[in-house]
């Protein structure tokens, strides 16, 4: 591995090791960097199972400091970011202001149908559709803070991606990657 591959594969760990960490010692629902992890992973890996299993990877590290949970939720939510990684591969061609925000809105969207329905799958407000309802509706505070992170730390991994990651990368690593 070359010098530049591999300060790009140190940065891109250390980026995986932030969002962890960030998780670890946050405080706000939901405000958290792991769908634009799954976001940038969809955008620069080439190879499907990188940029599908490296935000997976970053999740369960920090829920096995954070805690678990009932297993048809973790399956929802874990899902809900491999499609935000696929909404990354095929929404984001180049790094645009408007790719960018309209993934992240979407990615949003994603994780809040998703991640919810595992909840009402998991039996917590009854197997009905008013407990369908219910479900979402009690979600809502907390999707506010997941639009707004979200949006920011999509926007600032990509920055930092497309600032300091991206131009130390050799065109071998590029081609392999993006």
């Amino acid at each position: 591995m070359k010098k530049n591959d591999f300060l790009h594969f140190l940065l891109l760990a250390l980026l995986i090791l932030l969002v962890v960490v960030y998780r670890l010692f946050n405080f706000i629902p939901n405000f958290t960097p792991i769908a634009a992890l799954a976001l940038l992973c969809g955008y620069v890996f080439k190879n499907k199972k990188w940029y599908l299993i490296l935000p997976i990877i970053a999740l369960f590290i920090s829920d096995l400091f954070i805690g678990l949970y009932q297993s048809i939720v973790m399956i929802f939510t874990y899902l809900s970011f491999v499609v935000i990684a696929l909404i990354g591969a095929k929404m984001i061609k180049k790094i645009k202001v408007t790719s960018v925000f309209l993934s992240s809105i979407t990615a949003s969207f994603t994780f809040f149908v998703l991640s919810n329905f595992g909840v009402w799958l998991g039996g917590w407000y009854g197997y009905s559709w008013h407990g369908l309802i219910n479900c979402y509706i009690m979600a809502i505070p907390f999707f506010r803070y997941e639009i707004i992170g979200t949006l920011f730390f999509t926007f600032l991994i990509f920055a930092i991606f497309n600032f300091a990651i991206k131009p130390i990368a050799t065109p071998e690593l590029q081609n392999k990657l993006y």
